[in-house]
């Protein structure tokens, strides 16, 4: 199910995943592309900025490669066609296997790798097919390598460990070369022609001559060797990478080992590569990490230049920091605490723990604090302390965070009772932190001193999730022992107890309307009034545990998130359901922006964070509720298929401001109306006639005479042949309105209320009756809704006293007007008991 309420816009937080990145230079900058998923993303290498986002593909990435401005990625069967990260192609031929790798042969040609031992070379400037290559079980290959002064050739690596040098033009095998003994994983141009260092899962790593077919020496590493890359400049350096996150330096000249980069990364190294003819070199691995290592040291050791990064394992809990919903801030399951920013992805930072490393060791997780669970924040007080607190697993202690600083603070908070910390709040002043215990106890410590002020007996059971109001009157806390409970914030003392059956999980309250939002874990939502400590909601929906709640801004929608691996919208003014976002894994947690533009998500099997922007921002949303699938006695499938628009009211085509300009045109023109009429300045002739005499003198009185000459023109029928009345009485006689309606509709509000006076009552008020039946036919098909309230409105307003006069003539005609308003009335307020939006009515026809 589709929502239409939210829409993916992108993920924060990945930089890469497992499929080696590519490299290109372009004049004297280099820029570094990596696969994130379904899409890629450009780095300049110099500062990382982020450059370029690919388009999103159907299916995941699996690899990539670039010539010019050009990238090309393979997903599944297909290869995308980008320039500048725009999609401008595709080289699809219906196969169904999917593509291991790619590799550019030449200006012209892209070779691709399939899963099914198959060989696809393309021409990618004609987007036709070159020739293909196919292979038995006999030869699997695992890996391409263009030789570099080899023309038309390929060198082709396999699990048997032999290798094969093929010519693409002639499609001729030329060369066979002996097994190795172990699985090729890798093949890379050494800087010396016809040398090539061979990568073998048993970890060896083999310098051969492939002109004369003949090694040259080997070295050893510990683990599969996944990456292999030369330095260019004067040093003769080799690195290797292992799938544990080392690398190791070898020195060619002396045969030996220079050095292993310990715990470089995190996870397996899928790709390392220096730069041409620089001591830079740049790596990339599971760990969601780009590093640059820089070696300019008087040992030939690296040091850490640069980097991007992100969580290495899928984060838990994520918040938005400021009210401009430009920052968030998560933990996950890698022990670290980062700041994410949703504009610019170079802000985004780890915040210190104040561990040191080993040294010789890059290793610097196993220093970490334990997994956070739970976090709380307030913004207000972020540059005079710390104003993040946080609770870990299986810990006693809770520890306070700087956010000016990016770093840990300088308190921790014990429990008094020596119990581990299930749960943290902080008030809304900023002063307080606040404690639940695993033995039902609440502890409240002064942030600034780190002094704990209170301790009290809260719950028989842990404490799941503390809440505080922003005057510090109430503090809210609930249990797994079932309850939920009210103290007083200065006495402690209980104010107001709910008890229900099942354990109370989570709470999360909207300081703005102090609603209360409770989950349990009988997968029930249920909303409290703090004011008048009332239980005024319950929702009912979610088919697993419920992981996080989030408000709105306004507070007009609840929205939850659950291990169903869906996001629900609950609309709390009707207690409908109007919205659901199913996801392809469980959702941890969510967080909804300060301003209402975006809603962030994060799922399970995910390292990154999912914004989706909120439609109804920028666009009419039409909401149904979907508690029980069906809108009254119309269903929702039908209503969207065109199958059921005669129960619904539509809407005009017309401006919404022309309805609003008829029903007040004469306030209008009152207010527009000018204090006194224009005078148009007197105009002087070009002789100006003279009075004879001794002094000269101007002669006015006979332009007075040609003013008083003119007559006055009277208007006797300010109507006559009205083209409104003429296809009023047409479509009166042919009993079909829709012409008349359409040319209301394309008159302007003065002429409707023109047309609308003018009215004749000649006849038995016959205009009168003819109009009458137009609206009444109109209420009938439940058209034109608002256009039609609006002329009534008016017709009723300027001839109230006629019509009261000829109420024995007209009246019948007005009666029947009024039951079918009425019937649309009562329509409209069932769709409204049913979540429907009178506004989009039209959209849904």
């Amino acid at each position: 199910m589709d929502s239409k309420l939210y829409y993916p816009f992108r993920k924060l937080g990945q930089v890469t995943n497992d499929v080696p990145f590519i490299i290109q230079n372009r004049g004297q900058q280099f820029f570094i592309t990596t696969c994130v998923g379904n899409s890629f993303q450009i780095y300049d290498c110099e500062k990382m900025h982020l450059l370029f986002v690919g388009t999103k593909t159907e299916k995941p990435i699996s690899s990539i490669a670039a010539y010019s401005n050009y990238t090309f990625a393979a997903s599944g069967s297909d290869i995308i066609i980008y320039k500048r990260a725009k999609e401008v192609g595709k080289l699809n031929n219906d196969i169904s296997g999917r593509i291991n790798s790619l590799l550019t042969f030449g200006s012209q040609l892209l070779i691709a790798l399939y899963n099914d031992n198959l060989i696809q070379i393309w021409n990618h400037f004609t987007q036709e097919l070159y020739t293909s290559l196919e292979f038995n079980d006999s030869f699997k290959v695992t890996t391409i390598l263009h030789p570099s002064t080899y023309l038309n050739k390929i060198l082709l690596g396999s699990t048997q460990g032999s290798m094969q040098l093929w010519n693409i033009r002639t499609k001729k095998l030329i060369y066979q070369f002996k097994s190795f003994g172990s699985p090729i994983t890798c093949l890379v141009q050494s800087p010396a022609i016809d040398t090539v260092a061979i990568g073998l899962l048993n970890g060896k790593i083999i310098l051969y001559n492939i002109k004369y077919d003949e090694e040259i020496f080997q070295v050893q590493q510990e683990g599969k060797v996944t990456s292999i890359t030369f330095r260019t400049d004067e040093e003769a350096v080799m690195a290797t990478a292992n799938s544990t996150g080392d690398i190791a330096l070898w020195d060619l000249l002396d045969q030996r080992i220079i050095h292993v980069m310990k715990g470089a990364h995190n996870g397996s190294i899928s790709s390392i590569q220096f730069l041409n003819y620089q001591a830079l070199l740049i790596s990339s691995g599971s760990d969601n990490s780009v590093k640059q290592w820089l070696f300019d040291s008087s040992d030939g050791l690296p040091r850490l230049l640069k980097f991007r990064n992100g969580h290495h394992s899928p984060p838990t809990y994520i918040r938005y920091y400021d009210n401009k919903g430009r920052m968030i801030i998560s933990a996950g399951k890698d022990r670290s605490l980062r700041l994410f920013s949703t504009i610019r992805d170079s802000q985004n930072t780890e915040f210190s723990q104040g561990k040191k490393k080993k040294e010789n060791s890059y290793v610097i997780d196993d220093l970490k604090l334990r997994q956070i669970n739970q976090f709380d924040l307030i913004e207000k007080r972020g540059k005079d302390w710390d104003n993040i607190i946080t609770s870990h697993m299986n810990d006693n202690q809770a520890k306070l965070w700087s956010f000016q600083r990016k770093a840990i603070g300088n308190h921790i908070l014990p429990t008094k009772d020596k119990s581990a910390v299930k749960c943290v709040a902080m008030s809304y002043c900023g002063n307080y932190g606040f404690l639940g215990s695993a033995n039902g106890n609440i502890d409240v410590y002064n942030v600034q001193s780190g002094i704990l002020r209170k301790s009290f007996k809260a719950h028989s059971k842990v404490v799941s999730s503390i809440a505080l109001d922003i005057y510090n009157k109430y503090i809210i806390s609930s249990s797994l022992d079932g309850t939920i409970k009210i103290h007083d914030f200065k006495t402690t003392k209980l104010i107001k107890e709910f008890t229900f059956e099942s354990s109370v999980t989570r709470l999360l309250l909207h300081h703005s309307t102090n609603l209360l939002a409770a989950v349990s874990d009988d997968l029930c939502i249920r909303l409290f009034d703090i004011e008048t400590q009332k239980h005024v909601r319950e929702f009912w929906g979610h088919e697993n545990r419920i992981s996080d709640l989030a408000f709105s801004p306004d507070g007009r929608w609840l929205i939850s998130s659950s291990y169903d691996c869906t996001i629900r919208t609950w609309d709390i003014p009707t207690g409908n359901l109007i919205d659901i976002l199913e996801l392809t894994s469980p959702v941890t947690s969510i967080s909804f922006s300060p301003t209402g533009d975006f809603l962030a998500s994060t799922q399970g099997d995910s390292v990154g964070i999912s914004l989706w922007s909120n439609r109804s921002q920028y666009m009419d949303i039409s909401f149904f509720s979907m508690n029980n699938g069906i809108i009254s006695s119309i269903d929702i499938n039908e209503i969207e298929n065109g199958k059921n628009d005669e129960s619904l009211i539509s809407l005009s085509s017309v401006n919404n401001s022309q309805c609003k300009t008829l029903l007040n045109l004469a306030q209008i023109k009152k207010r527009n109306k000018p204090k006194e009429a224009p005078k148009a300045p007197e105009k002087a002739p070009f002789f100006l006639p003279t009075i004879s005499g001794a002094i000269p003198k101007f002669d006015a009185s006979k332009d007075k005479e040609e003013k008083s000459e003119k007559p006055i023109k009277e208007t006797l029928d300010l109507r006559t042949g009205s083209e409104f009345i003429d296809i009023l009485k047409n479509c009166t006689l042919n009993k079909n309105y829709e012409p008349f309606i359409e040319h209301v509709k394309s008159l302007s509000p003065s002429a409707i209320d023109f047309e609308l006076r003018c009215l004749n009552v000649e006849n038995d008020m016959y205009e009168f009756k003819c109009l009458l039946e137009g609206l009444e036919y109109c209420l009938k098909e439940h058209k034109n809704f608002e256009l039609v309230e609006a002329c009534l409105n008016v017709l009723l307003k300027i001839h109230n006293s006629l019509i009261i006069e000829n109420y024995d003539i007209i009246g019948p005609y007005i009666e029947r007007v009024n039951q079918e308003h009425e019937k649309v009335w009562q329509t409209m307020e069932e769709l409204f008991q049913y979540g429907l939006c009178v506004t989009d009515f039209a959209k849904l026809q």
